[in-house]
């Protein structure tokens, strides 16, 4: 009968040590793979804070006239009239202003969209004239078909009535309801210390923050003319702005633990207004 051999306390020892070492580098792999994945993340976090608001500016200041910009007081914020619903004019007397209204989500029957603040209709030099008044109410579809302008209500579209224009306007003209839309970058109520892009309807609006957080060197730059070239100057006449240049350097919310800070990504975006007198 054959005796069985045992492992010796050397060779155990050596089975040990191989073990530790393979499991000390999957160790080390593991934590290495994780911080460089939370580094990308923080990239990509920090990426998505830049570009979660712009396809709503884009949207908005597209639609802006140059007429229409009130007040970009500094680098930091930006008031401009952004239409939300465009229509023929029926009627504009000192009676008062019929318009028909192409179907706009924004314009409902019951006339009560947040932040509406007037109207405004293209004048024969294909400028528009802005008529501040926040009333708005049902106007009568049978003038517009004296006036031989299609009525859109069966396809969503209304008829709207306002208070007397401050001129005669002539029937066709192209006309918009508008909303005061405020755009800012100040202090984060997300994240402290650090800097929100903000959107505030009508004169009287809550603040809504759009996105954060964004780096203290965030801030809005000015086309004038036709220069191609922005700058941080705002025009002496606002009707030589023709666009705005957003500089948004998001940041990621933590710090990954193989930084000493915050995830940053640059973000420079222009927003040219397109609809402009011809």
């Amino acid at each position: 009968m054959s005796s069985r051999r045992g492992v010796s306390l050397i060779e155990l020892l050596v089975a040990i040590i191989v073990v530790s070492i393979i499991a000390a580098s999957m160790t080390q792999l593991v934590v290495t793979t994780s911080r460089a994945d939370e580094v990308k993340n923080a990239a990509r976090e920090a990426r998505g804070v830049s570009r979660a608001a712009i396809n709503l500016l884009e949207s908005e200041l597209r639609m802006v006239d140059p007429f229409g910009v009130i007040a970009p007081t500094n680098d930091s914020t930006l008031t401009v009239r952004v239409p939300y619903a465009f229509g023929m004019v029926c009627q504009g007397t000192g009676g008062g202003a019929v318009v028909s209204f192409l179907p706009s989500f924004e314009l409902s029957a019951s006339f009560n969209t947040p932040g509406h603040s007037g109207w405004a209709w293209r004048d024969p030099t294909s400028k528009y004239v802005y008529e501040a008044t926040t009333t708005i109410g049902s106007g009568s579809a049978s003038t517009c078909t004296a006036a031989q302008i299609d009525n859109y209500a069966s396809g969503g579209g209304v008829v709207a009535a306002f208070p007397a224009p401050s001129l005669n306007i002539e029937p066709g003209a192209i006309a918009f309801a508008y909303r005061l839309m405020t755009y800012s970058l100040r202090e984060s109520t997300t994240y402290p210390g650090r800097k929100g892009l903000f959107r505030t309807a009508g004169a009287n609006g809550v603040p809504e923050e759009l996105a954060a957080p964004f780096s203290t060197t965030s801030r809005l730059r000015f086309y004038s003319g036709n220069d191609l070239i922005a700058t941080d100057t705002v025009p002496t006449f606002l009707d030589n702005l023709r666009g705005i240049q957003f500089v948004l350097n998001g940041e990621s919310v933590r710090t990954p633990r193989a930084s000493s800070s915050v995830a940053r990504a640059p973000f420079v975006t222009a927003v040219f207004f397109q609809n402009r007198p011809s």
